[in-house]
């Protein structure tokens, strides 16, 4: 559990905190500084408590990077980050409390040693020591000051940057803050207010203190990587049950059956291996595997195997899976529909087929409907009035039984408007005298049906001159000359295009679009 600001924990070392202070506004005894010193300790062991926590972290991070380094590399890289430079920060404390010490001639120059106990606790008792430590005559350049407020400052921003939890990054700012301190109406510098005037047990206390904020950080922090990273993982793999989604549960005979095998839980990080029953391995495609077994006979099929997945522990897991499918016999069946669209006016062509069922026992029913042959209907929907209508197959099956399938919806619509063309274009620029030699004609383009029509009569706009009515699909010899005499650029437009059908037709007539032509 991490040490956070709410942990039982940290609430009595914050109580402890403050009952010291309060002693040492009283009176710095002997008493005080012992209990100070014996606050430090506890501190100390409390920190060596959470260092063993986080260690078990990064060798948590180091083994699932181990074994999926794809999912935690990343991961493993910012806790190495995060370590390095808490343990910067940490051993950087801890020198200064050695130094303190030596100063304070508590111990030897040469030692490195923090002693459990002190036979003289009085040797705590300078005011003077952190001060000169840290800023000696007042300049922090002069001492470790700068060193520790960048050090703060550093910590406090790597920290930061690696979570968005809003309670922990509020606690960073506060338990790293070097903001200067509001004392009255005299704003201190942070390091002068936590270190001046104070004992030296006071002051080793206070380091002690912010050691432990860098390791409880530490673990909120490694514990929010790991459980981000690992979120939706495998991490308890036997419960999870291995899935089978056929491709089609009915094959033809000499055709494969093939069908994609996953896990409900897929960790797209770890690929996983996939096997039939006899031991044979299937190749993987993001994370499925592609099942193929070739057949041979009709009938009912059944098949089975395994996934294989390595969690990220290492631990080699094996989930079984089985399924069934139909083989059937060969048939073709070719449908087009033209995309559900029907046309008013126009015998549209339709085939009907259902598997298993003679063609001679399938059925059509909708309005406009009309039989052709053995599973060939012709539908003639000109009587719609809306602009969708259903159409219902049914078949009579082998007992018997006459059974109706869904009905099918279809969008109605109408044949559009022809367009007016010489030389298959509405929009040209052609020679004058290569022009009067053209027909004009009308098509559908781009119309999924064929449709003969017949230019009856069209209307010339010559610019600067009368219109000429013409009769047939030729120009007269009175519009050809005027349109020999237009000048070259001149444009010409071809309108009022009437026309006939070729054959008897329900389609409505509509005014084709008309010709443009630039004179060249």
């Amino acid at each position: 559990m991490a040490l956070s600001a709410n942990s039982p924990r940290q609430k009595m070392i914050n109580m402890m905190y403050l009952v010291l202070m309060a002693l040492l506004a009283l009176n710095v005894s002997i008493d005080v500084l012992g209990a100070f010193w014996s606050f430090e300790r506890t501190m100390s062991t409390t920190t060596s408590q959470i260092e063993s926590k986080n260690l078990s972290l990064y060798a948590d991070i180091s083994t699932k990077a181990r074994n999926n380094p794809v999912k935690y590399s990343s991961t493993l890289e910012k806790a190495t980050a995060l370590r390095n430079a808490a343990d910067s920060f940490f051993n950087a404390l801890q020198g200064y409390k050695i130094e303190m010490l030596r100063m304070a001639r508590v111990i030897s120059k040469g030692s490195d040693v923090i002693p459990s106990q002190i036979e003289n606790i009085d040797d705590l008792s300078s005011t003077a020591i952190a001060g000169e430590f840290f800023f000696p005559g007042g300049d922090l350049r002069e001492g470790k000051g700068a060193e520790f407020t960048q050090l703060m400052d550093s910590f406090r921003t790597l920290a930061s940057s690696m979570t968005s939890d809003t309670h922990l990054l509020s606690m960073i700012a506060v338990d790293f803050s070097t903001s200067p301190v509001k004392r009255g109406d005299v704003s201190v510098e942070w390091i002068k207010d936590r270190f001046s005037a104070y004992p030296l047990a006071a002051a080793l206390a206070f380091i002690s203190q912010y050691q432990s904020r860098i390791r409880s950080t530490q673990e909120e922090l490694l514990t929010q990587m790991i459980s981000a990273t690992t979120e939706g993982a495998l991490l308890v793999p036997n419960t999870l049950t291995a899935m089978v989604l056929p491709q089609s549960t009915t094959v033809m005979a000499g055709s494969a059956f093939r069908a994609q095998v996953i896990l409900a839980a897929y960790d797209d990080t770890q690929s996983p291996e996939v096997f039939l029953s006899n031991g044979q391995k299937m190749p993987v495609e993001d994370g499925r595997g592609i099942i193929s077994i070739p057949t041979s006979s009709t009938g009912e099929k059944k098949w089975s195997g395994y996934i294989r997945i390595r969690t990220d522990e290492g631990e080699i897991k094996d989930f079984p899976f089985e399924g069934e499918y139909d083989v059937t016999a060969p048939m073709a069946v070719i449908s087009p529909t033209r995309m559900n669209v029907l046309y008013r006016g126009i015998e549209n062509p339709v085939s009907i087929s259902i598997p298993g069922v003679a063609a001679d026992a399938v059925s059509l029913s909708g309005p406009g409907v009309r039989l052709l042959g053995a599973g060939k209907y012709i539908i003639d929907p000109s009587s719609v009035q809306g602009r969708t209508a259903r159409y219902t197959p049914s078949a009579r099956m082998s007992d018997g039984t006459i059974h109706t399938f869904p009905a099918q919806e279809f969008r109605i619509k109408s044949v559009p408007a022809p367009v007016g063309q010489i030389r298959g274009q509405s929009n040209l620029r052609i020679n004058k005298n290569t022009l009067v030699q053209n027909r004009v004609e009308v098509s559908y383009p781009d119309f999924e049906f064929d449709i003969p029509l017949t230019v009856t009569g069209f209307t010339v706009k010559i610019p600067g001159r009368p219109s000429y009515q013409v009769v047939g699909d030729r120009f007269s010899s009175q519009a050809a000359n005027a349109i020999i005499g237009a000048a070259t650029g001149s444009e010409i437009v071809i309108r009022d295009i009437k026309y006939s059908f070729d054959k008897p037709s329900k389609i409505p007539s509509k005014e084709p679009t008309p010709i443009v032509i630039t004179l060249m």
